[in-house]
């Protein structure tokens, strides 16, 4: 392995940021996934991160971001050397302008609603080839470094990551305590 990256409060590149937002939207996806999660992005550099939105894939200001959510987590893999970083973030920008899969969205209610019940049934979830939602670009950067987070990405959450045993939590609150 490469070069380590350092631990810190501070955002680093490979970091996945998992954000709780006001939205009714987002408030939805918490009821269903059980989740205090809704979004999922990854970080490119300290100032900016790609998410899958419903614009589609995009890069996009981090401190933006964090200001506009009610909270905020940054997961870490302490294990992550610099040369994985660089294939995370390679893959990340190859699927810049990816559509976002809106029905895989909907298809996840009742998957999470049946799986909270002890029902596990995936072949609920539709999706796309071409389409992603935020978890899953985060899913399919990290495999480009040959890091599975989870059995298969299209079932991959914001609270499956943040369950992850590969991942530190390195911070989780909101903005204004972040910056203190």
């Amino acid at each position: 392995m490469g070069e380590k990256m350092e631990t810190s409060k501070h955002i680093y590149p490979g970091d996945i940021i998992l954000f709780r937002g006001k939205s009714f939207i987002s408030r939805g996806i918490r009821f269903f996934t059980k989740s205090k999660w809704n979004h999922a992005a990854l970080a490119l550099d300290g100032s900016y991160l790609m998410e899958s939105t419903s614009a589609g894939v995009e890069k996009n200001s981090i401190i933006k971001l964090l200001k506009k959510s009610e909270a905020f987590c940054i997961l870490r893999d302490s294990d992550l050397a610099v040369s994985d970083v660089e294939l995370i973030k390679s893959k990340a920008y190859s699927l810049l302008y990816e559509n976002y899969d809106f029905l895989q969205l909907i298809s996840m209610a009742p998957y999470f609603a049946l799986r909270a019940i002890g029902i596990n049934a995936p072949f609920l979830v539709f999706n796309s080839r071409t389409k992603m939602i935020c978890s899953e670009l985060c899913y399919v950067s990290y495999l480009a470094a040959g890091i599975k987070l989870g059995n298969k990405a299209k079932l991959v959450s914001p609270e499956s990551l943040y369950k992850s045993p590969l991942f530190e939590v390195v911070y989780e609150g909101d903005y204004n305590n972040f910056q203190k």
